[in-house]
């Protein structure tokens, strides 16, 4: 999916559209305060609709910026020059981005749509097999779809798992997560406790042992063992704990270096 500010959008069609009914009747040169606007407008559309395939709109605005740069300071547009070029740009928008899909996001939530790296780059460093299923669960968030943001999250977190548990050298007797857990709980209980050295280093996994066991009873047992419909601020709170996690074991186990 791509975007657009809809304010650049409505300001853009709105100055064009103004712009082909104020001067189409209007045969006099015209000075650079008529026109400016036009143009700061378009070019905030200009990347936009080049990423989202719109070629040529994106061609026609262009082109109109090139020849308003040539022509502004010389005033050589009469006012029917201007609003027919408007008028040819508008048009192209229009047909071009007619039937277009749009969804509107929420404030609270654009955020977390089309976010480079949405864990931080430790993770992504960490876990590249989990980039797109992380990528997903944000973006599945960002358009309110907090259930499918789960299932998205926990594919990740499955690998995590994984990963976690063979470099802590610890294996399962199945590939369940309780399983994976139950190890690792075992493994990090018989860790010497006695100086502050080896609490140093069992202290932290204890920890993640725990975010593991709480991400565990809040998303996997529920989403995959019965019915459940997650709210946002449910869906939010185990998207956190899994970013926690991540990182704390890219940063602290794993010892990525970015």
């Amino acid at each position: 999916m791509n975007n657009i500010d809809i304010e650049h959008l409505v300001t853009a069609l709105r100055q064009l559209s103004y712009g082909s009914a104020a001067f189409m009747h209007n045969q006099e040169r015209l000075d650079v305060a008529a026109i400016t606007p036009v143009c700061i407008a378009l070019e905030k559309c200009v990347e936009p609709f080049k990423a989202m395939g719109f070629k040529t709109s994106w061609g026609m605005i262009v082109k109109f910026l090139d020849s308003a740069g040539r022509n502004m300071p010389h005033g050589d547009w009469t006012g029917q020059q201007f609003a027919e070029k408007c008028h040819a740009v508008f048009s192209t928008i229009q047909c071009e981005t007619m039937g277009v899909m749009c969804l509107k996001l929420e404030a609270d939530n654009a955020q977390y749509f089309d976010k480079k790296a949405p864990f931080g780059d430790y993770v992504s460093g960490a876990f590249p097999q989990c980039t797109e299923d992380i990528f997903e669960a944000h973006q599945c968030f960002a358009v309110e779809r907090y259930t499918a943001s789960m299932f998205h999250l926990g594919m990740a977190m499955e690998v995590a798992v994984k990963i976690f548990a063979k470099r802590l050298r610890v294996r399962a007797h199945r590939d369940q997560w309780q399983a994976y857990l139950s190890a690792l709980n075992e493994k990090i209980q018989k860790m010497p406790f006695g100086t502050a050295a080896q609490r140093k280093k069992r202290i932290p996994l204890s920890e993640l042992a725990g975010h593991l066991f709480n991400f565990k009873e809040a998303w996997r047992n529920p989403t995959f063992h019965a019915k459940k419909t997650y709210t946002r601020d449910e869906a939010l709170a185990v998207l956190t704990n899994a970013g926690a996690f991540m990182d704390s074991v890219a940063r602290n186990i794993l010892k990525v270096r970015i």
